[in-house]
C-alpha cells in the first residue's frame, strides 16, 4: 500500500486525533513522539514513518479552533523502533519543525496522521506479524 507521495511502504494506517482525546484543554502543542510495535517477539527494530496532519486545529484564544497548514513538517523517519516488549518507552524525537505544530487534525482529507513501517524488524518479524503500534506522544497543553 503506497502511504504518501514521498513514502512506499508495505504496511500503512491513518488516523485522526481531535480535540475531545484532551479533555478541557484549549491549547495543545506538539513536543515529541516516540513509537513502538509490539509484534510479540522480544527483539529487534523496526523503520517507521510518521506523517502529522497537513491540514490541522489550533487555538490561539479561548475562540474558535482556526484551520491552520502545517506541511512543512512532512514525513519523519525513525530508525530503531523497538518492540513494546522492552520496559522503557522509546526515547522521543523532537525535530524542530514539530515543535508547537498541533496534532488534532481538521475534518478534511489531510487532517490525518499515517503511520508507515518498512519491511521487517532486523529480528526477522514480519509485516504480518504486527499485532499493536503505540505512538507516544508528548504535547504541551494549557
Amino acid at each position: 500500500m503506497n502511504c504518501s507521495p514521498t513514502v512506499d511502504c508495505k504496511f500503512c494506517s491513518h488516523f485522526r486525533i481531535n480535540e475531545e482525546h484532551f479533555y478541557t484543554s484549549k491549547f495543545v502543542r506538539m513536543r515529541s513522539f516516540a513509537v513502538q510495535i509490539d509484534s510479540g517477539n522480544s527483539s529487534g527494530s523496526w523503520n517507521v514513518a510518521v506523517v502529522p496532519p497537513i491540514s490541522a486545529l489550533i487555538r490561539h484564544s479561548e475562540n474558535e479552533p482556526q484551520t491552520i497548514l502545517q506541511p512543512h513538517i512532512g514525513t519523519l523517519f525513525l530508525g530503531r523502533v523497538n518492540e513494546r516488549t522492552y520496559a522503557v518507552i522509546s526515547e522521543g524525537s523532537a525535530p524542530p519543525k514539530l515543535y508547537n505544530a498541533s496534532p488534532i487534525g481538521d475534518d478534511t482529507g489531510k487532517g490525518e496522521w499515517t503511520i508507515s513501517v518498512f519491511d521487517g524488524s532486523t529480528s526477522g518479524a514480519t509485516l504480518n506479524e504486527i499485532r499493536d503500534i503505540d505512538i507516544h506522544l508528548t504535547v504541551a497543553l494549557m
